[in-house]
């Protein structure tokens, strides 16, 4: 793979930073944290002002998808077309809607507040969970593919830092960034 040149990385962080400061003026979203980073983008916990519940936004270069090697914009249009078409399932993350700026796409998104599998992971005794814990997170998981699949989804970035744990200890699939579409959207 080709790597950006640190002078493109550094002006792209900077261009990220004024994105950061014109979108806390946005008259929808409060901006609370960031909560996650990747390549080109981050995920912050923000509150909606007008009717004031919590979501997480992602938020996506645009500069940085389109000079990615790889195709990265179209993947980003990928995930939302995806996100968009699903019904709602409880162990897949919720898509609310998408806004952009000149700068960057935001893909708003249901807040998981619990962390990540792997980080609940490492809190346990011995970085290992129970038994009964790790069976219904297997299965919790297990059933996000299938209602995936039922869509001619094809969820290629399974791993712990892609599964999201909810304030009760319900697996939550994120990061569409990499899915597949197949089929006619007939579910076989």
């Amino acid at each position: 793979a080709l790597a950006m040149p640190a002078q493109e990385v550094n002006r792209l962080a900077g261009s990220h930073q004024a994105t950061i400061r014109r979108f806390r003026e946005d008259p929808d979203f409060e901006l609370l944290r960031a909560v996650g980073s990747g390549t080109f983008g981050k995920v912050w916990l923000a509150r909606n002002r007008h009717n004031g519940r919590q979501y997480a936004l992602k938020g996506m270069q645009k500069a940085a998808l389109r000079a990615a090697p790889g195709g990265l914009w179209r993947r980003a249009i990928a995930e939302k077309h995806v996100l968009a078409k699903l019904a709602p399932h409880p162990f897949v993350v919720r898509w609310h809607g998408c806004f952009q700026n000149d700068d960057a796409v935001f893909l708003v998104l249901t807040y998981v507040g619990g962390g990540t599998l792997e980080s609940l992971q490492r809190a346990q005794p011995g970085a290992r969970f129970a038994e009964r814990a790790a069976r219904a997170l297997s299965a919790e998981v297990v059933l996000a593919l299938g209602h995936l699949h039922a869509h001619d989804v094809v969820f290629r970035d399974l791993k712990p830092t892609n599964v999201l744990v909810d304030a009760r200890g319900h697996a939550c699939l994120t990061d569409f960034s990499t899915v597949s579409e197949y089929g006619d959207g007939g579910g076989g």
